[in-house]
């Protein structure tokens, strides 16, 4: 059990859709405190100079919890998911650098747009969104507006850590402190783009995917958005052999938000009618086939093979160690008996589907140590 001897003078209400890093931010000034110096002095160190929203230890959530009398699950949900149920992996790979927006601090600055925001949001409640750190959400869709990245008088990142405490408002550039909250918003012309938002935010919260003809676990689902982002991209700036564009040298969390944007705008039209959005698109030849297969095709989840692959090559689709990693855990956290069968299930292939030899140990490694509540899965 860990102690501490301080006690504080205030208590931060915890709001369910919050950052971590944004109650931290203000679970600090609430107690008259710099953020740094709470951290150091309460904590015993300085978590400010990381990215806390996506990785932060356990003794450190411990002592939160001690800290406030906060149950430290409820902390915990604050964070960026980091399970394979949620489409996001702890290691550096595709999903978790595309996912979320990167984060590089150079001591206690932010160097780039890790954050973004709605001003009319802030201007409402003046905390910062944990689907705001999300790459491929680009709106707001409780007041139809695209999300902003950075200060729009200086155009640098927001870095609400560094406010004074001088200041009341957590909703200002540390720079040269413009209000936030009075920034003009670009209304959202698709809808389609906030009802994608919405959509991938509850896949993230909940794990599965219940969006128009799509009904499937999320890690698949995000992972197939990702590919055919990489595709859309590549179509955009015309770098099918290569990557000699700026833009596709950089990871998508590392695009600002007006480029993500116009992206997304694609991915959502494409999905609004899947798949015939995209061979309508294909065939007018807007999009680039190519685009989409080159350096991809042996990675593309079912759903996207089906369609990619199974209609236009006939050939038998084998599933990914990943993919089976993820629906395991997807059962394990729903209580749901690890079969084969509900693997297939939770994958969108029929209860009958052929493993390899290694996925296949795969799954009767977790069978093994199952504990389960519920037999058949059904969606």
């Amino acid at each position: 059990m860990i102690t501490t001897h301080h006690k504080l003078i205030g208590k931060t209400a915890i709001f369910s859709d919050e950052a971590l890093s944004s109650w931290i931010n203000r679970l600090a000034r609430d107690n008259l405190c710099s953020p740094y110096l709470f951290c150091s002095r309460y904590l015993g160190q300085t978590l400010i100079n990381r990215d806390i929203d996506r990785a932060i230890s356990n003794t450190a959530l411990l002592k939160i919890a001690e800290l406030t009398s906060e149950p430290i699950h409820t902390i915990q949900q604050l964070q960026i998911p980091q399970y394979y149920n949620s489409g996001i992996k702890k290691k550096k790979t595709l999903l978790h650098e595309q996912l979320s927006l990167h984060c590089h601090i150079k001591g206690f600055k932010r160097l780039n747009r890790w954050i973004q925001f709605c001003p009319i949001c802030l201007k409402e409640n003046n905390y910062y969104r944990r689907y705001w750190r999300f790459a491929l959400c680009t709106t707001c869709f409780l007041h139809n507006t695209v999300l902003q990245d950075a200060c729009p008088n200086c155009l640098k990142p927001i870095n609400f850590f560094n406010i004074h405490l001088l200041h009341s408002s957590k909703a200002i550039c540390e720079h040269c402190l413009f209000d936030l909250t009075q920034s003009e918003c670009d209304i959202v012309i698709l809808n389609d783009v906030i009802s994608f938002d919405k959509a991938l935010v509850e896949a993230i919260n909940s794990g599965w995917v219940m969006w128009r003809n799509f009904n499937l676990h999320a890690f698949p689902f995000i992972s197939g958005v990702i590919y055919l982002i990489n595709g859309i991209r590549k179509s955009l700036f015309h770098c099918i052999d290569n990557n000699s564009h700026p833009l596709l040298n950089k990871p998508f969390g590392q695009l600002n938000t007006i480029t993500r944007h116009q992206i997304t705008q694609i991915l959502a039209s494409l999905l609004k009618n899947w798949p015939y959005e995209l061979t309508q698109l294909k065939e007018g030849n807007i999009i680039s086939q190519t685009a989409f297969y080159k350096d991809s095709q042996h990675d593309w989840p079912f759903w996207i093979w089906k369609v990619m692959r199974s209609e236009l090559n006939k050939g038998t689709y084998w599933l990914r160690s990943d993919e089976i990693e993820s629906a395991i855990a997807f059962l394990q956290k729903n209580k749901y008996q690890i079969s084969p069968s509900n693997v297939g299930e939770v994958l969108g292939r029929d209860r009958s589907f052929y493993v390899n030899a290694k996925n296949k140990r795969l799954i009767e490694n977790a069978m093994q140590v199952q504990q389960w509540k519920k037999k058949i899965f059904h969606w």
